[in-house]
């Protein structure tokens, strides 16, 4: 919250962008890190969208 929604220290959690307009995020944990964000990053082409670097 103190970041604006910008940020998160989620490894696996990734902000996303559908048809040009930020919309939420999506979040994953229970893997390590690198797994988390590779489910996250798998998650957010499944649906056709973003991710927000």
């Amino acid at each position: 919250m103190a970041s604006g929604n910008l940020l998160t220290n989620l490894g696996g959690g990734l902000p996303i962008r559908l048809g040009g307009v930020d919309v939420e995020a999506i979040g994953v944990g229970g893997g390590t890190v690198e797994q988390d964000i590779a489910i996250a990053k798998l998650a957010v082409g499944a649906i056709s969208a973003d991710p927000i670097d």
